[in-house]
């Protein structure tokens, strides 16, 4: 089965998310290490297209309200990590404390890793194959039992 539009959408749109978010982590990661440097606030600000994404993503109803919400909330949460971190490096020019550093990069590791196995998920529903069971869909096995009933239909 070939993906729709829409699907085929949604999963292109985020490989550009992990993309920004791969940028972005290098830029507050050199503005944590080396504060001298300076950089332009805006640039340390976590990108904005993961909300874009999951804003058009939330009208599809294949992904399901729980998972976008989950990702919704570990995007907020690494924001919030990682805005204190910066601010904190930019005033006393000292690297963070190790714990909060840590708890930072173990949430963006999370993001990224929910993001990667959404978008793997993504690909293997518009395979025919069900998100949450693994199994292949109903639409899919509907289909195929169509297909195989046109089939038994020509052969008599």
């Amino acid at each position: 089965m070939a993906l729709s539009y829409d699907h085929d959408t949604y999963i292109k749109a985020l490989a550009p998310v992990l993309e920004e978010h791969g940028e972005w982590l290098g830029r507050v990661m050199r503005r944590i290490f080396y504060p001298e440097l300076e950089q332009a606030i805006d640039t340390l600000a976590i990108p904005d297209s993961f909300r874009v994404w999951s804003l058009s993503a939330g009208q599809d109803e294949t992904l399901g309200t729980g998972i976008l919400d989950g990702l919704r909330r570990l995007h907020a949460e690494l924001a919030a990590e990682g805005a204190p971190l910066v601010q904190e490096t930019a005033t006393t020019k000292n690297k963070p404390d190790f714990n909060k550093f840590d708890a930072f990069i173990t949430l963006y590791d999370e993001f990224i890793a929910h993001v990667r196995r959404l978008d793997r998920d993504l690909t293997a529903s518009g395979n025919g194959i069900d998100i949450l069971t693994g199994l292949r869909s109903r639409l899919m096995l509907m289909k195929d039992l169509e297909r195989e009933m046109e089939r038994r239909a020509r052969r008599g």
